[in-house]
């Protein structure tokens, strides 16, 4: 079958920092889904800035 032999060639994305990016509760994650829900969503394009920044350190 076509997807079992894509399957055996594709990778699965990691990052280092992940624990750090969302399973810290002074992460920057839980900021982003705070203010997501509950805040000001002006702010989430920094945010999400800040996401991308941690994951990729």
């Amino acid at each position: 079958m076509l997807i079992n032999s894509l399957v055996g060639k594709g990778q699965t994305p990691y990052a280092l920092k992940f624990g750090e990016t969302y399973n810290d509760p002074q992460g920057p994650w839980l900021r982003f889904a705070r203010e997501a829900l509950f805040g000001d969503v002006a702010k989430l394009p920094e945010l999400n800035e800040t996401l991308n920044q941690s994951l990729t350190q």
